[in-house]
């Protein structure tokens, strides 16, 4: 009598093959299956098409859901492409730099006379003694009121018209004709326009941008209407006053999101010609 130990493990399983296994599952889906796998195998081994292998395509057919469209492009149309598409990109960057500086030496004095005399020895250069200085440019004593107009003033009108912040900034010590170069004498405002007068650059600011905003808001073209306001202060001791009100003493400096910088509470007043500037100036 055998034991049922002995009985191997394998009379159970023996009874059933592999291939019986795979019989009762569907055909169908066993096949799809091994073309899939097969399929993805073969895509995954492929290797890259090399660039210098040339392919014959002829009995291949197209792919409509991937239509190429190959277009010969020679190296004058990729040249006139890279500049028109620098051109849409790339802002138009004036060659004028936003701050400049200029120097104008005015004529010595007999005390003045010596090594340590002023120079100009290029247009935008200078030496002093045995040293010498660029600046963006340089104007000598043999300067006329009207030279400096044209080199500093007119591109500030010009560049005022177009939308841009401008200002001038006067440096220099007591003596050196800051208030001349800027005014010219005391009856500078109430002078006849020439190119020979001896007005400042103020007054020829002032005549030329009420003559440009004549001309643009009488052109056919253009339909643009400005407004003027004219304010006067004075910074002594470090305290701004109103030259229009004397009674608006130490006024503040703001920063507004809107307007930028401005005095706060300093005096406005609105102007339409040179006349109307000239006014004001009497009352300061």
């Amino acid at each position: 009598m055998k034991s049922n130990a002995e009985i191997p493990e394998s009379r159970f399983l023996g009874g059933i093959s592999t291939q019986s296994l795979r019989n009762l599952l569907p055909r169908s889906i066993s096949n799809t299956q091994q073309k899939m796998n097969k399929s993805k195998f073969s895509k995954e081994n492929t290797p890259p098409i090399n660039p210098n292998v040339q392919i014959d395509n002829k009995n291949i057919p197209p792919d409509p859901k991937k239509l190429l469209i190959e277009t010969k492009i020679t190296s004058k149309d990729t040249d006139d492409i890279t500049k028109s598409e620098n051109q849409q990109d790339l802002p138009v960057v004036s060659s004028d730099p936003s701050v400049k500086v200029v120097v104008r030496i005015r004529p010595g004095n007999w005390r003045e006379r010596g090594d340590r005399t002023v120079r100009k020895v290029s247009p935008n250069s200078l030496v002093v003694g045995d040293r010498s200085f660029t600046f963006d440019s340089v104007v000598d004593s043999s300067s006329t009121q009207e030279d400096v107009f044209q080199l500093v003033g007119v591109p500030l009108v010009k560049n005022s018209l177009a939308g841009y912040n401008t200002s001038i900034l006067l440096c220099g010590q007591t003596g050196s004709g800051k208030t001349y170069t800027m005014w010219g004498p005391p009856s500078a405002m109430v002078e006849g326009h020439s190119p020979i007068s001896n007005q400042g650059i103020v007054p020829r600011i002032f005549q030329m941008l009420f003559t440009e905003i004549q001309e643009q808001e009488n052109s056919e073209d253009k339909h643009i209407n400005y407004q003027c306001r004219c304010s006067f202060l004075e910074i002594y001791n470090e305290q701004i006053g109103d030259l229009l009100d004397p009674t608006q003493r130490n006024l503040q400096i703001r920063d507004d999101a809107k307007n930028g910088f401005y005095v706060e509470n300093l005096t406005e007043e609105y102007v339409t010609c040179y006349d109307d500037v000239t006014q004001i100036l009497i009352k300061v």
